[in-house]
């Protein structure tokens, strides 16, 4: 997807004439999109109080139950420095740096186990932090909420 920044852009061009000769340009800085802008793709992460979204303008957030992360888990089961969510070729992954694992919960599916691993996050769901998240939805201490508008 090419963004809404000009200076972003380049487009490469090929013509060939009457001689079969080819003539290519390269442009860099015009911004070709006549269409509506597209709509921004966020994942929004809720965890007990603690309410971030990620975005192109914020492409990354850590985890973790150190401070300096951008998401403090309460919970012992997480580690440290967890995890991160990250924006990456228009879609959000989530990536595993712990020693318990991350519990990723999408509907009624059974829990997708990742270890020192990185996967897609798509649609809504519960993340839990070194361990499953159990049934009793997002307000347990090592369990996050996720939505994406990605596809």
């Amino acid at each position: 997807f090419p963004t809404r920044r000009s200076s972003d852009l380049i487009y490469q061009f090929r013509t060939e004439d009457e001689q079969d000769d080819a003539i290519e340009s390269t442009i860099s800085g015009v911004d070709l999109f006549t269409g509506p802008a597209p709509s921004p793709i966020t994942l929004q992460l809720h965890y007990l109080d603690q309410r971030l979204e990620v975005s192109r303008s914020h492409p990354k957030v850590t985890i973790g139950r150190d401070a300096h992360n951008d998401i403090r888990i309460l919970s012992k089961r997480a580690s440290r420095g967890h995890g991160t969510i990250e924006f990456e070729r228009e879609s959000f992954l989530i990536k595993d740096h712990s020693s318990n694992g991350t519990f990723i919960k999408v509907g009624d599916a059974a829990p997708l186990v990742l270890r020192r691993d990185a996967t897609r996050l798509v649609g809504e769901g519960l993340i839990g932090f070194g361990a499953a998240p159990g049934d009793d939805g997002p307000e347990q201490e090592h369990v996050a909420w996720f939505r994406s508008s990605a596809t």
